[in-house]
């Protein structure tokens, strides 16, 4: 079964060739930047930490929202114009193609924790990963998506994942492990055998 192509596979283009088009276009579209900016108004202050479970939260509300090459949200989305759009919401600024994002923040060589980005095919494709050994992304056949590692591995390699938020061990964290925990549920780790079985 085939899975719904990348923003690399669509574009049919050469890493360069994909990252000048994604950002010519995020140049473009005001009505999706005043969409963006009103969108943007309840971003959490900056006194509060955000956490990867507000992060994902955030991301699921577009779940079905169709894909479109080089769009910005919030009514159509590509795979990097979607990331950066619900990182914007929490103040966080990204660059407009999954080229460039897989160089911002931290490596991630542990663990995998809620709000991750995930970047598939040598970093033609970018997610957000929401935990249980699944990533949420805008795909060609099925919009925004809540994808299994397993079921997208079939298709496409992983590459790599990077850190945008810092550490945290709030009261809701801790619950949540706790959680995990009580049900036996791991968090895969970045690149282990933990990924390629995920809890479902």
């Amino acid at each position: 079964m085939a899975l719904g192509l990348s923003c690399s596979a669509l574009a049919g283009a050469s890493v360069a060739t994909a990252s000048a088009g994604a950002d010519a276009q995020s140049s473009g579209g005001a009505s999706d930047a005043k969409q963006s900016a009103s969108a943007t108004t309840s971003t959490p202050s900056a006194h509060r930490p955000v956490t990867g479970a507000q992060v994902v939260t955030y991301a699921k509300r577009f779940t079905g929202v169709p894909y479109v090459f080089g769009a910005n949200g919030p009514r159509t989305f590509d795979c990097s114009g979607y990331t950066s759009y619900v990182y914007r919401h929490f103040g966080v600024r990204l660059s407009r193609s999954s080229y460039a994002q897989m160089r911002q923040g931290r490596a991630v060589t542990g663990r995998l924790r809620l709000g991750d980005l995930v970047f598939w095919e040598g970093g033609g494709h970018v997610g957000i990963y929401t935990g249980n050994g699944r990533f949420i992304s805008a795909t060609v056949h099925r919009g925004i998506w809540d994808y299994s590692f397993k079921t997208w591995r079939t298709t496409q390699p992983y590459t790599a994942a990077r850190r945008l938020l810092p550490a945290t061990t709030t009261p809701t964290v801790r619950r949540a492990r706790a959680a995990a925990a009580s049900f036996g549920t791991h968090e895969p780790r970045n690149g282990g055998a933990a990924d390629a079985k995920p809890g479902r």
